[in-house]
């Protein structure tokens, strides 16, 4: 069994192909040659571990072939990791990019906020000078009226 893809080499909790590539990188690791079916090694017949160096010399000439290498569990394992890598890195980017916009848009938001404030303040005072010219108005009219005669003081 090949060591475990999530040694801190990337984030487990990518959503996307992540999970299906897994799944399908342990599927291609799966055998006909390997009774345990990926479910451990609980007959200890996984021939890659049990390789000895003097091993690798009589069977260099069957892994050198291009027909083995392209079914090689290993080598497809590798570039698994590769694109699972690949998959990790772009991932990490628009991470990267979507931390980036939604501090813009934090910051956009709090200077709405300070305008919206600002804006706020502004009504108020306004609202306030046209109650008091409007109360002006009513004192003046109110004079009027008693300078005219219509009303009594």
């Amino acid at each position: 069994m090949p060591a475990p893809l999530c040694e801190g080499d990337f984030h487990t909790n990518v959503t996307g192909t992540i999970p299906s590539q897994l799944r399908a990188w342990r599927r291609s690791l799966t055998t006909s040659a390997d009774p345990t079916n990926g479910e451990g090694e609980s007959h200890g017949n996984n021939n890659r571990k049990r390789k000895k160096p003097d091993d690798t010399a009589s069977s260099s000439g069957t892994q050198d072939s291009p027909a083995r290498s392209a079914n090689d569990p290993e080598v497809e394992a590798d570039e698994l990791i590769k694109e699972l890598h690949e998959i990790v890195k772009n991932q990490a980017k628009e991470n990267k990019a979507l931390k980036e916009t939604i501090e813009n848009l934090r910051r956009d938001l709090e200077a709405a906020r300070r305008d919206k404030a600002s804006a706020e303040a502004e009504l108020q005072y306004q609202t306030t000078k046209v109650a008091n010219a409007s109360r002006a108005c009513m004192a003046a009219s109110d004079a009027l009226d008693i300078v005219m005669g219509l009303r009594e003081p």
